[in-house]
């Protein structure tokens, strides 16, 4: 296996399979080698998203609890939504804070995540809030969201054990974890 690209791949068509309410599936034509042509299938949801990891002065992480469909139970995740048209990421954020949380605070842009970059078209850009303050916001959630509140150092023992599984939620546990700890204001 050579470390040198001689060939760029890209997509020559695309065309819908399905489209319902929340995702539709492509079928991307793409030039993987010079003259051969490999069909894909690609989820869009038609916008990136945002998530959040709001962590209070006092070191209490604010996340939420919500059912997922795909995994048939209830799970606890990062508070996150979709970056509506004409937004950038940072409004989203705040939105999504104030709907989900009723808090806003300042934003630290943590990572950017492709979720599963073979398959699923949309990019997620995590923040870390400090500062936080109560927001206004209404909800407009498709399930009961419940607030999950926890010392920082408990959440990130959680997704080193496998009590957390959603991935942005480890992933960002974890990349945080040296700015938390390091501004000295967590419980332990």
């Amino acid at each position: 296996m050579s470390s040198e690209v001689a060939f760029t791949e890209r997509v020559v068509a695309e065309s819908p399979r399905y489209s319902g309410a929340v995702f539709t599936v492509l079928t991307s034509q793409v030039e993987v080698a010079p003259g051969r042509v490999e069909s894909f299938e690609v989820v869009t949801k038609g916008a990136d998203s945002v998530a959040l990891l709001p962590v209070s002065d006092s070191g209490m992480v604010h996340l939420v609890e919500e059912y997922c469909p795909a995994t048939a139970r209830r799970q606890v995740g990062l508070p996150k939504g979709g970056i509506e048209a004409g937004e950038e990421p940072s409004q989203a954020a705040q939105r999504e804070l104030a709907e989900e949380l009723s808090l806003t605070g300042d934003l630290f842009r943590l990572a950017t995540f492709d979720l599963q970059p073979g398959y699923l078209r949309q990019s997620t850009v995590v923040y870390l809030v400090r500062n936080l303050r109560p927001a206004r916001g209404s909800g407009d959630e498709r399930t009961n969201l419940i607030t999950a509140t926890m010392p920082f150092a408990e959440a990130v023992a959680r997704a080193r054990n496998g009590q957390f599984t959603d991935v942005r939620l480890v992933a960002s546990l974890l990349l945080a974890e040296p700015m938390v700890m390091r501004s000295g204001k967590n419980e332990r």
